[in-house]
């Protein structure tokens, strides 16, 4: 895994996983391990989930720490050249 710096905002793509976890939803996402998130309900899990990575991201950047390669979108026909909409 290739890693980069970044100051400004770049967009993002990561692949956020939801499951059933006893009573309850735990979301969590493979491009950042340590984010993990239990919620009630899948709705609020997918969202707070969310939520925890645009917060992980904002922290890298302002930290001025190594973002993985594998979640930027570079301008190319074959990547989006927008980010997705949260």
């Amino acid at each position: 895994m290739t890693s980069t710096k970044h100051k400004d905002k770049m967009p993002f793509r990561v692949t956020i996983h939801v499951q059933k976890d006893g009573n309850g939803f735990l979301g969590f996402c493979k491009e950042f391990p340590g984010v993990i998130v239990g919620e009630m309900t899948e709705c609020a899990c997918l969202k707070q989930t969310r939520e925890a990575v645009r917060e992980h991201l904002e922290i890298l950047m302002t930290e001025g720490i190594s973002i993985p390669e594998e979640v930027i979108i570079r301008n190319s026909s074959k990547t989006l050249t927008q980010p997705t909409s949260w």
